[in-house]
């Protein structure tokens, strides 16, 4: 597992598969500079390897129309090949269906579970087709 990085809302770390994991350590609203502090925690730098995610939305409250744009941007997206979204209540349900609508694409899946361990094979697997 790599370093965690942590900042007042939420943590981030690499597992020993290449996944980037991000958890919210409280519940959460969401605002424009709150998407920007997350995405500084684990967004690479220009020559990283895109980057397979598992995000577990359960704490997240609310999110504002500025920081979902933010988040669903080119600027953003272009860095991610895979997010696993992991949702458990209406509110991270709608949440995660934007970001489905929004930004999956050929390059980029993206689909929501219930549970940290479906997620988490989900997301494996999109690596282990990309890696074929």
């Amino acid at each position: 597992m790599s370093a965690v990085a942590e900042n007042s809302f939420c943590r981030t770390w690499t597992d020993e598969k290449g996944i980037t994991h991000i958890e919210y350590l409280h519940e959460t609203d969401m605002d424009l500079d709150k998407a920007k502090e997350l995405i500084a925690l684990f967004i690479p730098k220009k020559n990283s390897p895109k980057l397979y995610i598992v995000k577990d939305l359960r704490k997240i409250r609310t999110v504002s129309t500025e920081a979902m744009e933010y988040l669903s941007s080119r600027a953003i997206t272009r860095f991610i090949l895979a997010e696993a979204l992991i949702v458990n209540n209406l509110s991270s349900r709608l949440l995660a269906n934007f970001f489905i609508k929004k930004y999956s694409t050929p390059d980029l899946a993206c689909e929501k579970f219930d549970t940290k361990e479906e997620a988490e094979e989900w997301i494996v697997s999109k690596r282990q087709q990309r890696q074929n």
